[in-house]
């Protein structure tokens, strides 16, 4: 079965909260951000104490918004 471009743009629109939602409920999308956001932290503001680094890190985390458009 093959479907059109326009049917596979108009099921993935209705999905993609599901996705977006399920992204965020894996523990592997944590994962990602604990290993990712510290590094750009550091290249954006410099090297700093260990400290702000985790609290920074966690912040910036927690306003990452993944949603469909």
């Amino acid at each position: 079965m093959t479907l059109s471009t326009k049917a596979l743009n108009i099921l993935a629109e209705k999905i993609a909260p599901k996705v977006a939602d399920a992204i965020f409920e894996d523990e592997r999308w944590v994962d990602l951000l604990h290993e990712i956001v510290p590094d750009v932290v550091t290249r954006e503001i410099g090297d700093c104490d260990e400290d702000l680094l985790f609290d920074l890190s966690l912040i910036t985390m927690d306003k990452i918004v993944l949603k469909a458009l």
